[in-house]
């Protein structure tokens, strides 16, 4: 396959709610939105290779793309563009300064009405502009080059105390046009978007967003795309303010904009004053120039749920005074009481693309902690090995054996803040590992 045989169109569109909603991400946060300090954008890359294989990669600066939101762009867009299920990574950067887009939430981060009656109207819009970019996307094509790289930067922190699985490797795809300018550049990293606290309310997407900004200012018709990593268990070293959150994307930004150069950021020279958690030496780059074909395939890791507690044991609960164990307990209780019956599993999608035998992204759905990352990269071999997290569905977090056995919140307790019946039973890594490769072992073939 020649260098420019790829073809790829690009497109993005606003997605920023245009009414004050309920702000998603922090169950202390009791306020909703008060203003836009940076707007929120969905944004779709089409790839096709020589023998007219396309990939969509959609982007979204949102907590969550649900399994419903996922279900239905999907559905339309295989109508509407006759692509198949693998063929569509849907993705979000998960902030936490978005708008709130699954009604699920409502009783546990207790949505006054006003604002749960806004939810679904706002997805109904987002779902359809969403479709709408797929399909400018895909008339969008035209000739490009494709190039995969890798660099690491170092604001991300491990919160649970374990550096040495933690994962601050920034993994780029870059697309090239003819004329030797940027179409777009991907770009990935493994840290939460949580720079800014619970008592900011402006619609923002965080270190990620400034990051996009940063880069499409450097490369003027470039479309810059962040992809979350599994970084459920990871942090921003700094948090709090404007110049922080700021200062971490201008770092990302570099970071990706040296590593296209073929040179590192991680001295500090960044175009902004050098931040205390830089460190001096440079990760080990990568830079590859890709080549088809393209190929993507999609399972389910069936996790499965601990069995629900007594009723006696629930009721009780219900009084607790801890109000997301009273509030969990008395969401159970009604729905016992209606008749619902909760499914001992849940499905978890495990999304693998290649770029012939270069670059392999294996997407990870909820909340995966950056142990996957680790692994992954150990077993799957490729010069970029590029693992995302938050793609076709949002449910909770997905822990590894270490993190469970650990517990904490990452490891059951965040089950309480979600309409999932119980935290999972033992053997969701062993899932999640033998769904991995199953996907990779099927793009491989």
């Amino acid at each position: 396959m020649s260098l420019m045989s790829f073809k790829a169109g690009t497109a993005s569109i606003v997605i920023t709610p245009s009414e004050s909603m309920w702000m998603a991400g922090f169950a202390a946060r009791r306020v909703a939105s008060s203003g836009v300090e940076l707007d929120l954008y969905a944004k779709a890359l089409a790839i096709e290779d020589e023998s007219g294989h396309r990939q969509i990669i959609i982007t979204s600066d949102l907590i969550a793309i649900s399994k419903e939101i996922a279900d239905y762009v999907c559905s339309r867009s295989q109508e509407k563009f006759g692509l198949k299920r693998e063929q569509i990574l849907i993705t979000s950067s998960h902030t936490h300064c978005g708008p709130e887009v699954r009604p699920s939430k409502v009783p546990f981060f207790h949505i006054p009405e006003e604002f749960a009656r806004k939810i679904q109207p706002y997805v109904d819009e987002l779902q359809e502009k969403i479709i709408a970019i797929t399909g400018e996307a895909l008339n969008d094509l035209e000739p490009v080059t494709l190039t995969a790289h890798q660099t690491a930067t170092h604001f991300a922190a491990n919160r649970r105390g374990h550096e040495t699985w933690a994962d601050k490797s920034v993994p780029i795809l870059a697309v090239k046009k003819k004329d030797g300018s940027y179409k777009a550049v991907v770009f990935g990293y493994a840290c939460h978007n949580t720079t800014l606290r619970p008592d900011y309310t402006k619609f923002n997407s965080d270190y990620c967003g400034y990051a996009q900004q940063e880069l499409q200012k450097d490369f003027p018709g470039c479309q810059a795309m962040f992809i979350a990593g599994a970084g459920a268990d990871q942090n921003p070293a700094l948090i709090g303010s404007l110049e922080a959150v700021q200062a971490q994307g201008r770092l990302l930004a570099a970071e990706v904009r040296y590593a296209l150069a073929g040179a590192s950021a991680s001295s500090g020279v960044v175009g902004a004053k050098a931040t205390p958690w830089t460190k001096p030496e440079a990760a080990p780059g990568t830079s590859v120039v890709l080549s088809g074909p393209i190929r993507s395939a999609l399972d389910y890791a069936m996790l499965q749920h601990q069995p629900l507690p007594p009723r006696a044991e629930l009721e009780s609960q219900s009084k607790s005074e801890q109000l997301e164990v009273r509030t969990k307990a008395k969401f159970l209780l009604d729905k016992l009481d209606s008749g619902h019956t909760f499914s001992p599993t849940y499905p978890c999608p495990l999304h693998a693309i290649s770029f012939g035998d270069s670059l392999l992204m294996i997407a990870i759905a909820g909340e995966p902690v950056s142990d996957y990352a680790i692994m992954m990269k150990k077993e799957f071999q490729a010069p970029v090995v590029w693992i995302a997290g938050y793609a076709n569905d949002m449910f909770g977090y997905v822990p590894t054996a270490r993190v469970q056995k650990e517990n904490g919140y990452e490891g059951g307790r965040a089950m309480l803040w979600a309409a999932l019946p119980m935290p999972w039973t033992e053997g969701v890594e062993d899932r999640v590992m033998e769904t991995a490769r199953k996907v990779v072992q099927e793009i491989r073939k």
